[in-house]
This record gives structure tokens, sequence and C-alpha cells, in this order.
């Protein structure tokens, strides 16, 4: 199992991109929370609201998973870090596997 950790700038657009990602089975879930980000724009340093994103996926759904975060993402260059979960419990593992076909 793979986390895919990226943002977008508001709530209704982390839904819209879960929601995405769970109707073509390319997430088995996402976790959503509010934030304040800054970051350097132009020479300055910008700071707003967002949402944080943390997407859990397999693999050989990191690809498509990357396509749809950089659709998403409007006005910006689109960022998912992915990293690898050591372990996850037995059952969860074999519902999320079920779950994915």
């Amino acid at each position: 199992m793979l986390f895919v950790y990226t943002t977008q700038k508001d709530m209704e657009g982390a839904k819209k991109l879960s929601h995405a990602l769970i109707d073509q089975k390319l997430s088995i879930g996402v976790n959503m929370w509010p934030m304040y980000s800054m970051f350097p724009s132009k020479g300055e340093c910008k700071e707003g609201d967002g949402v944080a994103l943390l997407i859990r996926t397999i693999e050989n759904k990191l690809p498509a998973v990357e396509d749809a975060i950089n659709a998403a993402t409007e006005g910006g260059i689109a960022m998912a870090a992915s990293f690898e979960v050591w372990r996850i419990s037995r059952a969860y593992k074999e519902w999320m596997q079920a779950s994915f076909g």
C-alpha cells in the first residue's frame, strides 16, 4: 500500500478529486483536513488556507493517481509525494485487495 500526500486549494476541490479517485478505483480511501500553508511565489512568501489529502492506493495505480492530481490542480504545480506503508493489518489488506478487484 502507498500513501500519497497532496493538497488542494479548498474542500470542494479536495472532495471532487477524492470522489474521482474512488469512483475510478484509483484509491481505497482519502483523508482530508484543513491546513494553512506558506510557500514562495514570484520572489515573495505567499500564504493561505488549503486542504491536505492523504490518499490510500497501491503501486500500479500511482501514475493514474498522479495524473488525476495534476488535472485537479488549478493555477500551480501539483505536488504528489508518495511513500510506502511497510505493514497494514491483515484484514484491511484483504479488504483493500478485494475492493480494487
